[in-house]
């Protein structure tokens, strides 16, 4: 009889296997939970930024605000990119769908970033409040409290093929979460105005796109002058 494998013990752990599977075709997806206010998208920019590096991580181009959002982002993104998913829970970027396909926009949406060999970092409320196809694609899920600790456990699948579950397997614990807002200021700053943006109803996939354009727009210009 073999042992279960057990997932990495720290979060220098988590960070070599994210790397290590996006370089390798594959996806790597976590989730970020807790109550409002306990730090899930402070926790979830410092561990993008790492992930990502040496590439930098930019907000405006990598965070999706609602989940209707995060394919655009994801497709507009190179290869081995970061899309963080600032709100996890509802429905994904197939807009004409009803709530109960919820789960095919997602799988679509899992579909693309995983293609792409991107990391996913998603946030919710609880673990639970996520639907099943993104619990089946998670790989940690980081449980954060208005302490400043937190708790990471790995996702454990179990039941017969056609009744799967899954659980949550504790692997560590982290005794003082790292601060976005000290450790990478400008990229907070830039989230923080994203973030401003969308509650005072500002249309921030559109700012998204249009930098998209825009930066494809410098780059064929640039080229031109080249030539």
């Amino acid at each position: 009889m073999s042992l279960r494998h057990h997932g990495p013990q720290d979060m220098p752990a988590v960070i070599q296997l994210a790397r290590y599977l996006i370089s390798h075709n594959q996806h790597w997806v976590s989730a970020t939970v807790g109550k409002p206010g306990a730090g899930k998208s402070d926790f979830n920019m410092c561990l993008a930024i790492a992930i990502q590096a040496p590439a930098p991580f930019v907000p405006r181009k990598q965070i999706a605000m609602r989940p209707m959002d995060r394919k655009a982002v994801s497709m507009n993104l190179a290869k081995g990119r970061v899309v963080m998913d600032d709100e996890s829970t509802g429905k994904g970027g197939h807009r004409r769908r009803s709530m109960s396909t919820e789960n095919v926009d997602n799988a679509q949406d899992f579909d693309a970033m995983r293609g792409r060999n991107q990391a996913t970092l998603l946030t919710g409320p609880d673990f639970q409040d996520l639907d099943t196809v993104q619990q089946k694609h998670c790989k940690m899920v980081f449980d954060v409290r208005h302490d400043h600790t937190a708790t990471a456990y790995e996702v454990v699948q179990s039941g017969k093929p056609n009744n799967r579950y899954w659980n949550l397997a504790e692997a560590f614990v982290i005794d003082e979460m790292p601060h976005a807002a000290v450790l990478y200021p400008k990229e907070w700053a830039a989230y923080s105005e994203m973030k401003n943006d969308f509650l005072r109803g500002q249309d921030v996939a559109k700012k998204q796109r249009d930098a998209i354009w825009q930066d494809k727009a410098n780059k064929t210009i640039l080229d031109v002058l080249r030539l």
